[in-house]
């Protein structure tokens, strides 16, 4: 049977993906297993490992002499990172760099002016950490990237998180008022716990490639998220899906069925996910200057939608997929139309799903 994932024992916020070999210890990314909450296993591990190599048979008197040498390297290493750590407080050209980015917006400077704040050398490193994609600075670099924390988790303690500018969100979907009109006058089973469905795979696709949200993602990662999500979402990615879930549960038991290896604990983190997804935000954290769809309770479902029909319509090109955002669009006005009251029950409903799984958890 494969091993149920569960929560980085690190960080606590993503899905753990590699267990540590020496402590057995779940974690997420090689900026987790490198911590320094880690360190003591992580450094073991690697010294390991290269007087391992040296060991084994048979290696020529040159290749022997190498791995000494880089055990020895590794050695010096460590000893001399607190020195060299202290070293760059009083290093001028570390100030000169802070001084000169110090009145850069690092999240909205453009890329020229961050280039223009770098000296001659430290283009000439940053140049030679990218041409070596392979590289460890480059692989701490990705590794760091891909840490990052869901946008929903990073505003979840924000007052004003509408004009929150430490948090890249994503853009509101804009949904007609014709079309909300339209989805209150339907009859027939309601959708709102399809949208739990969707609101419970967002979480865990942008959880398990350790994402900031689907636009954050890299090129290279993008086939494998979208198989990801038309494996979990066919009633939103096949044309013709005519599925509709019934009940809190049953959404749950779907989705579970198709990931048998999630731990419990894992589904709890989801199901918490997805209240602050779907469940409309209190009034009173709305920023008052805060307009359109972000002044609206259902605003966080929104940026969900908003994110998953663009990465769809970005991934329309090697398939067609036209007809998703379409469909979100109208999962959206669905959301819109319903009474708040409703979601009143709907966190009741889900609750109680968070119960069942934590029992789970603790057998």
């Amino acid at each position: 049977m494969e091993e149920s994932r569960g929560v980085c024992s690190i960080c606590r916020r993503q899905v753990a993906k590699y267990t540590c070999p020496k402590c057995n210890l779940p974690y997420c990314s090689l900026s987790c297993f490198r911590s320094e909450t880690h360190m003591q296993c992580s450094e073991t591990f690697y010294k390991r490992e290269v007087e391992t190599d040296i060991l084994s048979a048979p290696k020529s008197d040159k290749e022997r002499r190498d791995m000494l040498a880089l055990l020895q390297r590794f050695e010096e290493t460590n000893n001399e990172e607190d020195a060299t750590n202290n070293a760059l407080l009083d290093d001028p050209d570390g100030a000169d760099l802070a001084e000169r980015i110090a009145g850069l917006d690092l999240d909205a400077a453009d890329t020229d002016d961050l280039w223009e704040a770098l000296d001659k050398d430290q283009r000439q490193r940053f140049l030679e950490i990218i041409r070596n994609a392979d590289g460890v600075p480059a692989r701490e670099l990705l590794a760091e990237e891909t840490s990052s924390v869901p946008w929903w988790a990073a505003v979840e303690d924000t007052e004003d998180e509408a004009n929150s500018n430490h948090v890249r969100l994503p853009e509101p979907l804009h949904v007609d008022i014709a079309l909300v009109n339209k989805a209150q006058a339907m009859t027939g089973p309601p959708l709102l716990y399809n949208v739990l469905a969707l609101c419970i795979v967002y979480a865990h696709t942008v959880r398990t490639y350790a994402l900031i949200s689907l636009s954050a993602s890299l090129p290279l990662d993008r086939p494998a998220i979208l198989q990801t999500l038309s494996e979990l979402l066919p009633f939103i990615v096949e044309r013709r899906s005519t599925s509709v879930f019934a009940s809190v549960e049953e959404a749950v038991a779907f989705f579970w069925s198709r990931n048998a290896s999630l731990s419990a604990q894992h589904m709890v983190q989801l199901l918490d996910d997805a209240k602050e997804l779907l469940l409309p935000v209190p009034v009173s954290v709305i920023s008052t200057s805060a307009e359109g769809e972000d002044a609206m309770p259902q605003h966080r479902t929104l940026r969900m939608l908003s994110d998953l029909s663009s990465f769809f319509t970005a991934a329309s090109a090697p398939k067609p997929l036209a007809h998703v955002p379409p469909k979100l669009l109208f999962y959206g006005a669905h959301a819109l139309a319903q009474p708040l009251q409703v979601f009143s029950l709907l966190r009741a409903e889900i609750d109680a799903q968070v119960v069942t799984a934590e029992s789970k958890r603790e057998r």
